[in-house]
């Protein structure tokens, strides 16, 4: 049927590429890599280590994190309206200094989470986030998705408020971008850098023995780019680049026999719900573009 959107739509459209992208499941396997990036900027990582709660309670905060993320995209109006509201709000909170000098930044330079260049970052890496974990264990984007893809992203960057004219243009401006950040000295690894890192990457949660954990070290360490594997002292070993050869192996294969209501997140499948109950499909129809 033809797909009839409701006039309470939010930033994104069940036909969009961003709800194609985000409604998988298995797109949180980029979860540690994005923060990994985001932490690799000092400032960023600052704020981390005086506000957040992910080192006392690091399932929390990813939790809070997903679900405001989650609301952004596959939420109506209102919803979409009250998640970048909820992020906004945190952000204006979040200010301070540098414990200790990092890349070009010296001990005691301020730090301000509503900084456009840092909102910019954290936006990045989960737009960088989402294309190489998808096109690896998912599906491949053609030039053209992948343009679009990014052009969609500028909405969620706006909502959170970065301004217009800080955005890459295009697709092509945006990976030049990463490209110079990676290189720069914007991004570090110093001694608070790395305590956040191995906590990303080895949670304390309780009970869990730290050797489990190897496998999601494995693969989030073959996701990053070089630098930031180098900033954080990371190695891509032989067991590990098997492994996620193996997964990504195994994923790509059985993802099209997973049944969508194991493959989708709970959060688009509701989405898609309600969609198609507001645009009056058939009992039990969803407006489901794939």
């Amino acid at each position: 049927m033809e797909l009839r959107y409701p006039s309470d739509q939010g930033v994104y459209a069940p036909n969009s590429i961003t709800w194609r992208l985000s409604r998988e499941r298995v797109m949180l396997i980029g979860g540690p890599r994005a923060l990994l990036l985001q932490v690799a900027h000092p400032l960023v990582a600052a704020g981390v280590a005086d506000f957040s709660s992910f080192r006392s309670d690091p399932l929390l905060r990813l939790r809070r994190t997903l679900d405001s993320t989650l609301a952004l995209v596959f939420g109506d109006r209102a919803t979409s309206r009250q998640a970048a509201a909820r992020i906004n709000a945190a952000h204006a909170q979040v200010h301070g200094s540098l414990p200790e000098p990092a890349g070009r930044y010296p001990a005691g330079t301020p730090y301000d989470a509503t900084d456009p260049e840092l909102l910019l970052w954290v936006h990045a890496t989960l737009v960088d986030t989402t294309f190489a974990v998808y096109t690896r264990f998912v599906g491949s984007l053609q030039p053209d998705e992948l343009e679009h893809a990014y052009e969609e992203s500028k909405a969620a960057a706006l909502k959170l408020r970065i301004p217009p004219d800080a955005i890459p243009s295009n697709i092509d401006a945006f990976g030049c971008y990463m490209d110079e950040m990676l290189a720069s000295d914007r991004l570090a690894g110093a001694s608070f850098q790395r305590a956040i890192a191995r906590d990303v990457l080895y949670p304390p949660v309780r009970w869990v023995p730290r050797r489990l954990h190897w496998p999601t070290v494995a693969v989030t360490t073959a996701l990053l780019p070089p630098r930031i594997r180098e900033l954080f002292g990371l190695e891509i070993t032989a067991s590990s680049r098997r492994l996620t050869d193996w997964l990504q192996t195994v994923v790509r294969g059985i993802l099209p026999v997973v049944p969508r209501a194991l493959r989708d997140m709970p959060q688009a499948r509701r989405a898609y719900r309600a969609t198609a109950e507001r645009s009056g499909a058939a009992d039990g129809e969803e407006l489901d573009p794939s």
